[in-house]
């Protein structure tokens, strides 16, 4: 089968594909507010917490009240750009893309946004990626998880472009294993079904 036609198949089968296309209008709509989204979450971080009381957590840190060598190691800059990053990679994680969902309209209830199925393959789609040096994937992967951290909003709308990455990932590393396709497809198909059903009841 080739890689295009696996590749439809398998995002027509991934119940929050289907989802996003049914809210179409609520995700446009995030996306149309987007701009103000990220201003407002860029705001929101230079006014943190930690930044503006970081003298205050020195000096009452774990020194005793004074502001020594470790204080300052302990309560500084470079630690809560480290938590940004952390945060930043939270939008990667496959627990959000192939189990959990993000809990909006739009992921399944009690069903996981792509076929659990996949992730397996997905890793193998990430070997292959790097194998291959393929670097346009990972890029754009990176892009778009920046979109949904700059927003402040972890919803499959904002993240749908990360959403089809994670399928055409999956695609590459399922490819090669044509006797597993079938059973990829079918249970799609019935995750895909219940969604619906779960939807209606």
């Amino acid at each position: 089968m080739k890689t295009k036609i696996l590749f439809i198949l398998l995002l027509l089968t991934s119940p929050s594909f289907w989802l996003v296309m049914f809210h179409l209008p609520q995700a446009l709509g995030y996306w149309q507010r987007l701009p103000q989204s990220i201003v407002a979450t860029i705001k929101s971080k230079s006014q943190s917490q930690y930044l503006i009381y970081i003298d205050e957590l020195r000096w009452a840190g774990r020194s005793f009240h004074r502001n020594d060598l470790l204080s300052r190691i302990l309560y500084n800059k470079s630690l809560f750009v480290l938590n940004e990053f952390f945060d930043f990679i939270q939008y990667a994680q496959p627990k959000l893309y192939f189990l959990a969902g993000d809990g909006s309209v739009f992921s399944p209830r009690r069903l996981e946004p792509i076929s659990s199925l996949l992730f397996p393959f997905w890793i193998l789609g990430i070997l292959k990626i790097i194998k291959d040096k393929k670097f346009l994937v990972p890029s754009a992967y990176c892009l778009f998880m920046l979109i949904g951290y700059a927003s402040g909003q972890k919803n499959l709308a904002l993240l749908f472009p990360v959403l089809i990455l994670n399928v055409y990932i999956s695609t590459l590393g399922l490819k090669d294993h044509k006797r597993i396709i079938p059973i990829i497809l079918i249970y799609g198909v019935y995750i895909t079904g219940m969604n619906i059903w779960l939807s209606i009841s």
